[in-house]
C-alpha cells in the first residue's frame, strides 16, 4: 500500500487536473457563446467586452419599411437560462409593473372572464363611443365597432359596463379564433381606409430581418403557422396587457412561445412573441429573446424587437421616426439593466432558500 504522503500527493494532482479540466470546459463554453453572439448579432470585440463588464449593448437596427422600428439589446445575467425560461412562463408576474399595470392570461379555450382584470380609461371610452369604420381613435375590427353601436346605449348609466362587456367578448372571440385557425382568424383594423390586415403585416415583418430571424427558421415557422406548425418543443400561451405610453396606454394581446429550437446548440431557449392585437400605434410587432448559456450560472440575454408603428405621418414624419428609434434603443437598454438586477436578486434569493 502506498505511503500516506503519496496518496495525499495523488489526491492533490487529481484535484488540480479536475479543476483545470472544469476551467477549460467553462472557458470553452464562454468562448462559444461569445462567438455565437458576434456572428449572429454582428457584435464587435468592444461590444463583447462591454457585456462581460456587466453593461448593456443596445442599438437601433436597419429597416426596409419606413414604419418599422427595430431594436437589439443584449446583457449578461448571472442566472441559468432555465431560470429565465421558468420566470417568463409566469408572464403575469414577469410583466406587471409601473409601466404595465394590467396583465392577464387567456385560458384554452379563451373566455371573456379572462379579461376580468381589464378596465377602460376615459380616453378609450370616448374613442369607443365615436368609433365608425374609417374613423376611430382606436384600432378595432369593423365587427367590434358594429357590436358597440348596436349593444351600448351610450347615454345610459350602464354604458361603461356594457362597452367593457362588448370589448371583452370581442377580444376573447378573436383569441379563440386565433387558437383554432391561426393567422387566418386575425383581424383587420377598420379605423382607417384602407383597412390594415394584421396577418399580412406580421408576415411581412417576419421576413424583413435577413440576419437574425432567419437563424431560427423553426421558431419563425411556429409563429407564422400556429397552431399547425410542428416539430418544435414549445410552451405557448396568449396573454393581454395594458402598457403606459405617455398620456395614453396601449392594450395588446400577445402570443408567447417559449421554445427549445433544434440546430442551434448555443441557444438553450428562444422565446418568441407575436402581437395579435394592439389598440394603438402598432400594426404588428415581433419579439425574439435568445438565451445563450455562458457557464453554469450565467446567461447572455439577447432581445430583438421589430415593430410596424402607425405614427409616422405628415411633414415631421422623418424627425418623429428618428426620435422614436433613438428612444426605443435607450429604453431597451434601461429595461434590460433593470431586468438583470431583478432576475439576479430573485435567483440569489431562491438559492439562499
Amino acid at each position: 500500500m502506498p505511503p500516506a504522503r503519496h496518496l495525499m500527493r495523488l489526491a492533490v494532482v487529481l484535484a488540480a487536473c479536475l479543476l483545470a479540466r472544469t476551467a477549460s470546459s467553462a472557458t470553452a463554453t464562454v468562448d462559444a457563446a461569445r462567438d455565437f453572439l458576434a456572428r449572429t448579432f454582428a457584435l464587435a470585440p468592444a461590444d463583447l467586452t462591454r457585456l462581460d463588464n456587466g453593461r448593456v449593448v443596445a442599438r437601433s437596427l436597419g429597416a426596409t419599411d419606413d414604419r418599422e422600428v427595430a431594436t437589439l439589446g443584449i446583457v449578461r445575467v448571472g442566472i441559468p437560462a432555465a431560470f429565465y425560461a421558468s420566470e417568463i412562463a409566469d408572464i403575469v408576474a414577469f410583466k406587471r409593473g409601473d409601466a404595465v399595470p394590467q396583465v392577464g392570461v387567456f385560458g384554452d379555450p379563451p373566455r371573456a372572464a379572462d379579461l376580468d382584470g381589464l378596465a377602460l380609461d376615459r380616453a378609450e371610452l370616448r374613442a369607443l363611443r365615436g368609433c365608425r369604420p374609417g374613423a376611430c381613435d382606436l384600432q378595432l375590427p369593423a365587427s367590434l365597432m358594429t357590436a358597440l353601436h348596436e349593444q351600448v346605449a351610450w347615454d345610459t348609466p350602464s354604458a361603461e359596463s356594457d362597452a367593457l362587456r362588448v370589448v371583452r367578448e370581442g377580444l376573447a372571440q378573436l383569441v379563440a379564433g386565433y387558437r383554432r385557425d391561426g393567422a387566418g382568424a386575425l383581424t383587420r383594423y377598420a379605423d382607417t381606409q384602407p383597412e390594415v390586415a394584421v396577418a399580412a403585416e406580421f408576415a411581412q415583418l417576419a421576413q424583413s430581418d435577413e440576419r437574425v430571424l432567419r437563424r431560427f427558421p423553426d421558431v419563425l415557422r411556429h409563429l407564422l403557422q400556429f397552431p399547425r406548425a410542428d416539430g418544435l418543443t414549445s410552451r405557448d400561451l396568449v396573454y393581454w396587457s395594458r402598457e403606459k405610453m405617455g398620456r395614453l396606454s396601449v392594450l395588446s394581446i400577445t402570443h408567447l412561445a417559449v421554445t427549445q429550437p433544434a440546430g442551434v446548440p448555443e441557444a438553450a431557449y428562444v422565446i418568441a412573441s407575436k402581437q395579435i392585437y394592439g389598440s394603438r400605434y402598432f400594426d404588428a410587432s415581433l419579439g425574439l429573446t435568445v438565451l445563450v448559456p455562458a457557464g453554469d450560472a450565467a446567461t447572455y440575454v439577447a432581445y430583438l424587437n421589430r415593430s410596424r408603428v402607425d405614427a409616422f405621418h405628415g411633414l415631421l414624419a422623418a424627425v418623429t421616426r428618428k426620435a422614436v428609434r433613438m428612444r426605443t434603443a435607450s429604453g431597451t437598454a434601461d429595461h434590460l439593466q433593470r431586468l438583470k438586477v431583478r432576475l439576479e436578486r430573485a435567483y440569489a434569493a431562491g438559492a439562499a432558500r
